[in-house]
């Protein structure tokens, strides 16, 4: 029984798909069709495949056209779009997103890399299955719970509960509960150390999806194409997807977006001065306690050398056959000596306790926080959010 995941490749070059079957054939049941309309019929008909390969220039229609002719399937079965062209301009790229395209690759290319990509765009498909199947039944339950609320509460509810986010996950995590009481498809990238890219499943998003981000960070707050939005800002952007049309809900939908990205920038800033606040207290206290052993150490080997000098010198006396006034001079520099090192050493301690200050109040603040957080959580249980 042939349990090989198959990839349909639509193309009309017959050298070309040769070349695809030497590197896939080994682990996938590859199929091929030579022009649109057999591409699409084989995948109406014949197979059920995890991943379709479209190129853009077919003799009977455009690969595009195949592109938006497959995605009313999208909800039907679990598969990824990948279009090769020879043409690596931005408008293409875009077009290839906006129809729902999962990656794009233009020509020429290496294998290995077509053989990569392809991997990561099937790793991508799975990875949403799983994801999709475990959310599905949450996700019913709150918009459910969440249809019940108006618009204007469930802002003010969103920033209540945007309070109460102890990471970027559940910053993730609430936008989407948004996105779902508002009826938005959207995705959202956020600049947490590093840039972290959600869907609706909180899984990746897709590759093109992840250059579309970087193509349009420059193009301004509020940027439309076709029927989609970006929405950028310091820490946090999101595409919507299926931003409405009619120029009343357009309006609406602005506003709160506007809401939620400024809110979720003042968070994602939060998380990020806790965490630098976090990381600075454990270098001081590690530091407070490198000092505190080094300290240590240096009073026993002081203290040591010390004692050892007086012994030799007070013993040598008699062999150097030092005067009254020679030895009461030698006795005294190394008393002296002795109260100088003392002196140094209480101005060591004096940092010591001063950085120990200086952690204890870092750790009292560190502690207010948590402190403030769980009185914010404690709050919002007492609110009917939805």
């Amino acid at each position: 029984m042939n349990n090989k995941k198959q990839i349909l490749v639509i193309d009309d070059d017959p050298d070309y798909c040769s070349l695809v079957a030497e590197v896939l054939s080994p682990e996938y049941d590859c199929i091929f069709a030579y022009s649109g309309g057999e591409g699409l019929k084989k995948f109406e008909q014949e197979c059920d495949p995890i991943l379709v390969i479209v190129d853009l220039n077919l003799p009977d229609m455009s690969g595009f056209e195949i592109c938006e002719k497959l995605q009313k399937y999208k909800n039907q079965r679990e598969f990824a779009i990948f279009i090769i062209s020879g043409d690596d301009e931005s408008k293409s790229k875009m077009r290839a997103f906006d129809i729902g395209a999962d990656d794009y690759i233009a020509k020429p290319f290496e294998l290995n890399e077509l053989y990569s990509r392809i991997k990561r765009s099937i790793a991508y498909v799975e990875n949403q299955s799983s994801l999709k199947k475990e959310g599905d039944s949450t996700r019913q339950m709150a918009n459910i719970a969440m249809a019940q609320a108006s618009q204007y509460s469930y802002v003010m509810n969103f920033f209540k509960s945007l309070n109460t986010c102890q990471d970027y996950k559940q910053v993730a995590q609430l936008f989407y509960e948004a996105m779902a009481f508002f009826k938005l498809s959207a995705s959202i990238k956020i600049e947490f150390q590093g840039e972290k890219y959600f869907d609706n499943n909180l899984g990746d998003v897709s590759p093109i999806e992840k250059s579309i981000y970087d193509l349009l960070k420059d193009h301004g707050r509020i940027y439309e194409f076709g029927k989609r939005i970006i929405i950028n800002g310091r820490n946090v952007a999101f595409i919507i997807k299926n931003f409405p049309q009619d120029e009343h809900d357009a309006g609406q939908a602005r506003d709160f977006l506007a809401a939620l990205v400024e809110g979720i920038e003042s968070k994602v800033d939060e998380l990020k001065v806790k965490g630098a606040v976090v990381e600075a207290t454990l270098g001081l206290s590690q530091a407070v306690a490198n000092i505190s052993e080094g300290l240590n150490a240096h009073n026993i080997a002081i203290n040591s050398v010390m004692n050892d000098m007086i012994t030799d010198i007070s013993s040598s006396y008699h062999k150097l056959e030092l005067t009254d006034v020679q030895e009461e001079y030698f006795t005294d520099m190394v008393a002296k000596g002795s109260v100088e090192m003392s002196g140094a050493e209480c101005i060591l301690k004096g940092v010591q306790e001063e950085l120990k200050l200086i952690l204890s109040k870092m750790e009292s603040i560190e502690v207010m926080s948590k402190e403030a957080d769980a009185t914010q959580i404690e709050s919002s249980d007492s609110i009917d959010l939805f």
